[in-house]
């Protein structure tokens, strides 16, 4: 309930200097958007809407199947407002329902201010910049689950003070302060920062013309307990086809050792649309036709990992899958994917523990 009423309040507030002004409205698959160009104000509702089947099992080399999964359930429900008055923003983004997490938790919660062109500082609850994958929206992704290397790795989001933008059109980067887990592994609960991590990606495009994207970027984090997290990543993009590759470890110093995990994605867009990008992360697959745009999609995961789709959880695995996406507007996407995977050790047993994934997806935005 609380929730819902700060959702309200903020709308309220954000709408308030739009009244009795000039508007131009318009919907499409960013959402409502209102915008007054006099007075330099604009306004956005909108949100995301997956269901998802997934059927899952795991099996140790004793017992066919001993863990099965079949779900058909809510994989997220999002609402968000956004806007803009002058040189000042803001976007407040909650969960409606989402596998693994309470209705009503928050996403984006913060306060931006675009000091110059090439630098904007946010401040609140928002992603730290570390993952290209983590950095592309859940609803943008070819895949339609995260790898188990982003799973692990990727930092998410947190509360912290951040600067980010493109000096020219070939460069992108953005560093912040984020709070930090204390000295027990959790997040300050007071908010206090007592605790802090200061991360940092940039991203280079060396190649951009029509038909033809290179994308190189690198980013590192370094936290409390001499914790340090690193990425690389590799995309291309040539006409219909698109390709990215990531490289992300995690050094706990003297606590528990380093991890590592990469994956390779292919994809093809077989209908010759081509993958959008913009600000050093990709976009949704926008159909040029009536009927749509299909998209076919390889990935490849090794090395440390949460392989938790696939049911071995978090270990040293090799997974590979295969996914079918429909975009059958800007609005609605319908896909699905099917993954195996096995562990690069044995088990108890001397076998290997092995297990594979198959979903569908219905997704709707706005």
């Amino acid at each position: 309930m609380k929730t819902s009423v700060l959702a309200v309040a903020v709308a309220a507030i954000s709408l308030s200097p739009l009244v009795n002004a000039e508007l131009q409205a318009s919907i499409d698959g960013g959402g409502l958007k209102v915008t007054d160009k006099e007075k330099d104000i604009q306004f956005q509702l909108g949100g995301r809407l997956q269901y998802d089947y997934n059927y899952a099992s795991f099996d140790d080399g004793q017992n066919d199947s001993i863990r099965d999964e079949s779900n058909l359930d809510i994989r997220r429900a999002r609402i968000y407002v956004k806007g803009s008055m002058g040189n000042w923003g803001f976007k407040s983004q909650f969960n409606v329902a989402e596998d693994g997490a309470d209705g009503g938790s928050v996403e984006d919660l913060y306060v931006t201010y675009q000091a110059h062109e090439a630098a904007k500082i946010t401040v609140g609850r928002h992603k730290e910049p570390l993952g290209l994958e983590e950095l592309t929206s859940s609803k943008d992704i070819s895949f339609l689950e995260r790898s188990a290397t982003t799973e692990m790795f990727a930092l998410g989001r947190n509360t912290g003070v951040s600067v980010s933008g493109s000096p020219a059109n070939w460069l992108h980067y953005s560093t912040g302060i984020f709070e930090d887990a204390d000295e027990d592994g959790v997040t300050d609960p007071d908010q206090e920062a007592s605790h802090i991590a200061l991360t940092s990606r940039l991203a280079f495009t060396p190649i951009q013309q029509d038909g033809l994207l290179l994308h190189v970027a690198g980013a590192f984090s370094e936290r409390e307990n001499d914790v340090t997290y690193g990425g690389f990543e590799l995309a291309l993009v040539a006409g219909s086809f698109h390709v990215q590759y990531e490289y992300m470890s995690n050094d706990n110093g003297d606590q528990a050792g380093s991890t590592e995990g990469e994956y390779v994605q292919l994809g093809f867009i077989v209908t010759g649309e081509q993958r959008p990008y913009e600000g050093g992360k990709f976009k949704k697959v926008k159909p040029e036709g009536k009927n749509g745009a299909w998209e076919i999609v390889l990935r490849l995961t090794q090395g440390d990992g949460n392989y938790s789709d696939t049911e071995l959880g978090s270990t040293n695995a090799r997974e590979s899958g295969v996914g079918v996406n429909w975009y059958a507007n800007n609005n609605v996407r319908l896909g699905a994917t099917y993954s195996v995977s096995e562990t690069k050790y044995d088990n108890a047993f001397g076998n290997k523990d092995e297990g594979e994934e198959f979903r569908l997806r219905s997704q709707f935005t706005f």
